[in-house]
């Protein structure tokens, strides 16, 4: 990804936000193998990240992840996919967090939107090379993929505020406020 190379060279604290109408039967089939894919090697591939997956969602298949709950493999994959672009560009995660809604539009179905929020600075990189190999695997790199795991924990926002509702009435009116002054600027 372009974004990750312009960001490869900066040192200080920067943060990528990426949204996407999470509906898996809308996806391209291989490029949604594909990510499944990418996870499922990472699993396998590193002893730690199988460790942390099982421990957050019970198995260690991204394929029995989509199957029980799609959407959130599909999310679970993008995050996963946004860390290795990160590595590929010597970029370390710093934090990770996701955000979920349904979005309600007249005449379709409801549908699910996802939002990560990812924060990055650059990593440090060992000088050791070995000829004819590829740059050497940093010790971060497996500890930012089990981060990536252990902090995909989706924030539901709808539910979040009609808990606000009920619990702090007068905060859900102000962000209704911002929210409809946010949406008049774009009409």
């Amino acid at each position: 990804m372009r974004y990750f190379q312009r960001q490869a060279g900066n040192n200080d604290l920067w943060g990528l936000f990426l949204t996407f109408r999470n509906m898996p039967d809308e996806w391209e089939p291989q490029a949604l193998g594909e990510l499944k894919r990418n996870l499922q090697g990472n699993i396998d591939g590193h002893a730690k990240v199988k460790e942390a997956f099982y421990g957050r969602y019970g198995t260690t298949s991204a394929d029995a992840l989509a199957s029980e709950d799609p959407q959130q493999a599909t999310s679970q994959s993008v995050l996963k996919w946004l860390v290795d672009a990160a590595h590929r560009n010597s970029i370390k995660l710093i934090d990770a967090r996701s955000f979920q809604y349904r979005r309600y539009n007249p005449g379709i179905s409801p549908y699910l939107i996802t939002k990560q929020m990812i924060l990055l600075k650059r990593g440090e990189i060992t000088a050791l090379e070995i000829p004819f190999k590829k740059p050497i695997r940093q010790g971060w790199m497996e500890d930012d993929l089990v981060t990536c795991i252990e902090k995909h924990r989706p924030v539901d926002v709808e539910e979040k505020l009609y808990s606000l509702m009920d619990t702090a009435p007068s905060v859900a009116e102000g962000i209704t406020a911002d929210i409809s002054a946010l949406c008049a600027l774009v009409s």
